[in-house]
């Protein structure tokens, strides 16, 4: 396949397959919001929601891997997704390239996304701010909004759930601050 092809690809899944599965992900959060959905059925859309987040993660993935052969490093991803937020908020960002193992690199990349998806879906901020660096004991992801805060189990779902499980699978150490100023949330791993 050519880097064109590739590339082309890459582009129909993003407008195709990916938006769709946000439209799903989108409908199902109202859904689980709604304050007539049966406790039971809630259970039930949480988990059908987090599937969709991890689709829509796959589909992500697979567009990275189809617009370039050589492996993309971390710091570069993390500004792709971010350059898909333009107007919908200010982004702010200061990442720095980091030198993490592949498979380590991978789940950072999965916890800033769906942090970054979540700030999208749930804090409406107007700002957005991402940083990434790395001293010699550690690799540092801060992840700040300027929304509502209020970040809990309840509006963030399964979401913050599968972001203390990988942050743990990486021995990492989460923590968060979150008020009526927004959220700040802060994740230290081990180089």
């Amino acid at each position: 396949m050519t880097s064109r092809e590739r590339i082309h690809l890459a582009q129909e899944l993003h407008d195709g397959i990916a938006q769709d599965l946000v439209g799903v992900a989108y409908s199902l959060d109202l859904l689980i919001a709604a304050t007539n959905t049966p406790a039971e059925t809630r259970v039930e859309l949480r988990t059908l929601r987090f599937r969709i987040s991890a689709l829509i993660e796959k589909v992500r993935e697979e567009m990275f891997n189809l617009r370039s052969q050589d492996s993309v490093s971390l710091a570069r991803k993390i500004r792709i997704v971010l350059s898909t937020l333009e107007g919908s908020l200010r982004v702010d960002e200061k990442i720095e390239e980091v030198d993490l193992p592949e498979e380590s690199a991978q789940e950072v990349f999965r916890i800033a996304t769906e942090l970054i998806r979540n700030v999208v879906s749930h804090s409406q901020a107007t700002i957005l701010t991402v940083e990434l660096s790395q001293n010699a004991q550690s690799v540092l992801l801060v992840i700040s909004d300027d929304g509502i805060g209020g970040i809990n189990h309840e509006t963030y779902g399964y979401g913050i759930t599968g972001v203390q499980e990988r942050v743990k699978s990486i021995d990492g150490f989460l923590s968060w601050d979150s008020n009526e100023s927004g959220t700040t949330i802060r994740i230290s791993f081990p180089n």
